[in-house]
């Protein structure tokens, strides 16, 4: 029996939460990440310490936002929450890294809204091709 996992496409966002966010420094581009990408201007991508590589997060600023995803381990400058890659300040608005500096920013984290384990048929197709079809119909048909 194949089973198959179904990840459903809308998200939900956690509680919103305000960060100070900078950019990656000019000599880290070019860089592997922790998730294994090469770190380039045009990643949409943040460095955050403790939140899982690969989180879907939603940063907004003064009407702006973007949906990124954590790619690397960082910032390590006390305060700072995220770092962010060229591309993603870009998206907010900004023309470069030098133009944001460090901000404060709006911060949401997007989980998938379910999870589902199916089966490569559904119930329907399943009792469709069953043989006690027919005793199936009867028993309804009684009750």
């Amino acid at each position: 029996m194949a089973l198959c996992l179904g990840l459903s496409s809308s998200l939900i966002a956690s509680a919103d939460q305000t960060v100070v966010a900078v950019c990656y420094g000019p000599g880290l581009y070019g860089n592997k990440t922790a998730s294994g990408q090469r770190l380039t201007r045009s990643l949409l991508g943040a460095a955050h310490k403790h939140l899982p590589l690969g989180t879907n997060l939603t940063i907004a600023y003064k009407g702006k936002e973007t949906v990124l995803k954590v790619v690397d381990r960082g910032p390590y400058s006390k305060g700072v929450e995220l770092d962010l890659t060229e591309a993603s300040v870009q998206s907010l608005g900004f023309k470069s890294c030098r133009d944001f500096g460090s901000r404060r920013v709006l911060m949401g984290i997007n989980k998938p809204a379910k999870v589902q384990i199916t089966e490569n048929k559904t119930e329907e197709q399943t009792q469709e091709n069953s043989p006690n079809k027919e005793v199936e119909k009867e028993t309804e048909e009684v009750n």
